[in-house]
């Protein structure tokens, strides 16, 4: 008896629901259970900043934002921010002591969903870590402590030794690092 009981309140209620309205199209979706993080990038002004900057963008913001998406709520591990964006912090290249062109840039990050975000600073977290990118190489490195690291360690990878020339500008080369001109490889 029970179990007819149990059967004929299924067999109503879904029966029920087959019955209700669809939902209009034009509702609005329901808020994400999950966070994303988003990559933004500020305006650059030379040619050789915006190769640096889509250098940056490909090797480490994308990587780290798919990192993030897949990373789960419920872990230990620190939150991802909601998003970041890259700075170039150099107009122009520097050289380094070896003679190789250089920009430097910046990671800022936001935490938290805030609705009140003004959109010229907001609630950025700046320089959250600063590095440089070598255009003509496409490496890049990393700033921890006062030594640079490739960034690959920021996506799980081992640490290598770089030299000490790196991301280290040569006060007797810098006079000629405006009038160098750079060439990136396509792609």
């Amino acid at each position: 008896m029970l179990r007819l009981a149990i059967t004929l309140s299924l067999l109503f209620s879904l029966t029920s629901l087959a019955n209700e309205p669809a939902v209009p199209p034009t509702s609005p979706a329901p808020p994400p259970t999950t966070m994303t993080t988003t990559m933004t990038t500020t305006t650059t002004t030379t040619a050789a900043e915006a190769d640096a900057l889509a250098i940056v963008n490909k090797a480490l913001l994308r990587p780290l934002r798919e990192r993030d998406a897949r990373s789960s709520m419920m872990s230990r591990a620190r939150v991802a921010p909601m998003e970041r964006r890259a700075r170039m912090t150099d107009a122009a290249p520097r050289l380094d002591g070896k003679g190789d062109a250089f920009f430097a840039f910046a990671f800022d990050e936001r935490h938290g969903r805030f609705d009140d975000v003004d959109a010229v600073d907001g609630r950025w977290q700046k320089d959250t870590f600063v590095g440089c990118v070598y255009p003509a190489t496409e490496k890049l490195y990393i700033k921890r402590g006062d030594r640079y690291v490739p960034a690959s360690t920021m996506l799980g990878k081992k640490p290598v030794k770089v030299p000490d020339h790196t991301c280290v500008p040569d006060a007797t080369r810098q006079a000629t690092a405006t009038t160098t001109t750079m060439t990136t490889p396509a792609g």
